[in-house]
């Protein structure tokens, strides 16, 4: 178990990506709050990025800049990114990034948490889009 502390980072933790990276996938990770991230709620996080693809740098600017609660008050994530729930973003993301790696071993680890960080009720929201997502990969 790797759990830094203080001004420690995970860039050494032995985390799952790591093992797929190096049997030859392109690796990615993604979450709708890096604010409040996994890795980096009141820590360092990564100094180095963890993967291949990962969009905290994007995200980090879209949270500054077009996010929002959608009239919903004051929530800790936010869950609109511009005209789109933050989910769909991630999700959007994510499928972008199987697209250009159609032809290679994959691996990839999205994180939503803006809809249910604050309010659990609020996790129906999300059923449309992960069912249109897992739609998509059947397809």
């Amino acid at each position: 178990i790797c759990h830094p502390k203080g001004n420690s980072k995970y860039d050494d933790c032995p985390l799952i990506w790591k093992d797929f990276s190096n049997k030859g996938y392109v690796t990615a990770y993604a979450e709708d709050t890096p604010w409040m991230g996994l890795f980096h709620f009141n820590q360092i996080g990564y100094v180095e990025e963890p993967t291949d693809y990962y969009n905290r740098p994007y995200y980090r600017t879209s949270e500054d800049h077009i996010s929002h609660n959608a009239g919903l008050g004051g929530l800790n994530g936010k869950i609109c990114q511009g005209r789109k729930f933050g989910i769909e973003v991630i999700r959007d993301w994510n499928l972008d990034f199987l697209a250009a790696n159609k032809d290679v071993p994959v691996f990839s680890f999205t994180w939503c948490s803006a809809l249910t960080h604050d309010y659990l009720n609020m996790a129906s929201l999300a059923d449309e889009p992960h069912l249109e997502h897992l739609k998509t990969l059947k397809n």
